[in-house]
């Protein structure tokens, strides 16, 4: 699918990965503004969601939350998206509320964010993204617009329902201890990265000795706690400077260096570049994906 430059709107916006080929940077964090729905048609893409990793193959579907943290770490030469980003407003404006019991599911931070669709259901899938990405480049004057996007972008997030509750109904696998810890270790680093870095903490946090949560993590993960937390902090790090709006004297504040100086060889040392430098690599590029 060959495109003009992408029109967007802050509600609703549709892309192709022609769209933001050279915005795509391997190993740039970034975090996502709104809800987003991408749709693999073939290739793969290796991502990094809120510290957990997907491999995102053709004909699967890949639910984004709005605060979650993203990476892509590798893409296919092969690789082709489509996918559509919306806000919560956009949502109520055309009727659909995600506190209602169903979207409240869709919606959720506890669903399994990546489905695999059937040859039917990805067509499907593609054919309703395709035909509202081609309604979005209609002419801003065109009468109706607003209802025939409405109606496109519904007939769309209906299909995408279907795939999910078909998706989120199949039994999932069960884990065992450690992963269960380890799993809980990431979710827990999610929440306290910017002011937890001690190992004890998350220890203390599970419930768990230092030297089994060590022990545990090293086993799932393979690494130890402290590379985690420390991948942890420089990634949060990263999706800071991305926002040109944050001085670097405030993303030190922010993740609580004693100062800027300290932060900025700390930085360094586990990043390679100083803040200033990892800004400068991406000045004029939009590194977000959705």
């Amino acid at each position: 699918m060959k495109t003009d430059d992408l029109e967007t709107s802050p509600e609703l916006t549709v892309f192709c990965q022609e769209d933001v080929l050279e915005n795509i940077r391997l190993e740039y964090p970034f975090q996502s503004a709104n809800f987003s729905i991408i749709h693999i048609e073939r290739g793969s893409l290796h991502l990094l969601c809120n510290a957990k990793f997907y491999i995102l193959n053709g004909n699967s579907l890949f639910f984004a939350l709005p605060g979650s943290k993203y990476e892509i770490r590798k893409k296919s030469e092969d690789c082709s998206f489509i996918g559509c980003s919306f806000t919560k407003s956009y949502l109520q404006s055309i009727g659909i509320y995600t506190e209602s019991e169903k979207m409240a599911r869709i919606f959720s931070d506890k669903i399994q964010m990546h489905c695999m669709l059937t040859t039917e259901e990805s067509r499907d899938v593609c054919s309703d993204l395709t035909s509202l990405y081609r309604k979005t480049k209609y002419d801003v004057n065109t009468p109706y617009l607003n209802q025939i996007l409405k109606y496109s972008f519904l007939a769309f997030l209906y299909t995408s329902s279907l795939v999910f509750y078909r998706g989120n109904d199949v039994p999932k696998m069960k884990l065992n201890r450690s992963e269960e810890i380890a799993d809980n270790f990431i979710a827990f680093l999610n929440t306290y990265i910017k002011t937890e870095r001690s190992v004890q903490f998350y220890a203390d946090s599970l419930h768990i000795s230092l030297r089994h949560l060590s022990k545990v993590i090293k086993n799932v993960l393979g690494k130890s706690p402290s590379v985690v937390i420390n991948e942890g902090l420089i990634r949060e790090a990263k999706i800071l400077l991305s926002n040109k709006f944050n001085n670097i004297s405030e993303i030190s504040d922010m993740l609580q260096f004693s100062d800027p100086s300290s932060f900025g060889k700390y930085f360094k040392r586990y990043s390679g570049y100083t803040p200033t430098e990892y800004r400068q690599s991406f000045q004029n590029i939009n590194i977000h994906l959705f």
